[in-house]
């Protein structure tokens, strides 16, 4: 994200760390494991010049939800979406982007407000390897499981990203220990963080606006952090539940 007001001291320090950068949005899962696609059928790969580029959910035939710092400053002629494939590059369905509803208060200082909504060109026919999920309507509580999936890369230090679906499970942080950790970054209502009590386990390269899920569920959508799997610094998530009167708007 550009360096920018008060946070340009800890933007610095976290640029060769940050699950997310506008420039090119940087998630992937680490400490996870390999899953098929009928175990999650909402999600999808968002495909920018026909390279896998963020994760996404299905929330209408022909709708995806996703991060908007994916989608910040691009055309929606540029995108297409892979669903119903457990392969990045291969498999399932594709559809173009005919256009892009991103939050208009997105905040690229903070990735407050970080949402996007994608109308496909044409609608998903729904099967055991494609379906919506449902949205969350209310706020999960601290130390609920949830899970993150995506196709990005391994390690932090790597750029090669996950050819199949993988997934890992985490912990939701509470607001005030996750703020905490970020100090001179606010963790807003519109976001909720999750992480794992040892690190090893998290969402980084290549996973941005993917899925955060408890009880199959939509709660979060994966948006920025420091380092992968870090400890001392949970996942930061676009909170569904807080952001729900805009997402409704398009369904």
């Amino acid at each position: 994200m550009p360096p920018n007001s008060i946070f340009v001291q800890l933007l610095a320090i976290l640029a060769m760390q940050t699950k997310c950068e506008p420039q090119t949005p940087q998630a992937r899962i680490v400490g996870g494991s390999t899953i098929v696609i009928e175990d999650v059928p909402f999600i999808v790969s968002i495909q920018y010049q026909s390279q896998h580029f963020c994760g996404g959910s299905i929330i209408k035939p022909n709708k995806i939800i996703t991060a908007a710092h994916c989608t910040d400053g691009r055309e929606a002629s540029d995108f297409s979406i892979r669903a119903g494939s457990t392969m990045r590059e291969s498999g399932g369905q594709v559809a173009q982007v005919k256009k892009i509803y991103q939050n208009p208060n997105f905040n690229t200082n903070v990735n407050d407000y970080d949402v996007s909504i994608l109308e496909l060109a044409s609608n998903l026919s729904f099967s055991n390897t494609i379906s919506p999920i449902t949205l969350a309507q209310q706020e999960i509580d601290p130390n609920s499981r949830a899970f993150t999936f995506g196709w990005g890369t391994f390690r932090s230090d790597s750029s090669r990203l996950a050819p199949e679906l993988q997934s890992v499970a985490l912990r939701i942080v509470d607001k005030d220990t996750c703020q905490e950790s970020y100090e001179q970054m606010p963790i807003t209502e519109r976001m909720v963080c999750a992480g794992s009590q040892n690190g090893g386990k998290d969402a980084c390269q290549g996973d941005s606006g993917g899925p955060l899920v408890v009880d199959n569920v939509l709660v979060g959508i994966t948006s920025y952090g420091s380092g992968c799997g870090d400890p001392d610094f949970p996942g930061v998530y676009s909170n569904v539940s807080a952001l729900q009167d805009y997402i409704k708007q398009y369904l």
